[in-house]
């Protein structure tokens, strides 16, 4: 839930990603990062704040997020939709508004995975995180 809003963190993870570094980001504040470090850097932008009310996901595979307090784990009441800049792609949807809910992006080095949502606000936690883990380190 930290998101890179200082200058000193925006260059050491620019640095980063321009040296073939690879991020994964899961965050329902997305919005709260600059606009242009983010197309720059991450590949994609903000678009729409509650951007499900089913929760439903899907991708290549089909994900439940959480969307109320619950005993069981972490839950998002305010998931976001994100939009696509050049060269990246959509990853996952939410279902029922149709706007993207992650985005990915692979340079000729580095590589992001952008989520509108903490990961672990899905009920299949475990395989959101093992499958967004192998697409990062897939050449």
């Amino acid at each position: 839930q930290r998101q890179p809003r200082g200058d000193p963190q925006k260059a050491m993870l620019a640095a980063y990603l321009a040296k073939g570094g690879r991020l994964l980001l899961s965050t329902d504040h997305f919005s709260a990062i600059d606009p242009n470090w983010a197309v720059q850097n991450l590949h994609a932008s903000f678009y729409a704040a509650r951007a499900t009310r089913s929760g439903r996901i899907v991708g290549k595979r089909h994900y439940q997020l959480l969307l109320t307090p619950n005993e069981e784990q972490l839950f998002t009441c305010t998931p976001e939709g994100l939009k696509i800049a050049e060269g990246a792609a959509v990853m996952a949807t939410y279902r029922d508004m149709r706007c993207p809910a992650a985005v990915g992006f692979k340079g000729p080095k580095n590589k992001t995975l952008v989520f509108g949502f903490p990961l672990e606000a899905v009920t299949d936690f475990d395989k959101i995180y093992t499958s967004s883990i192998q697409w990062l380190n897939e050449q």
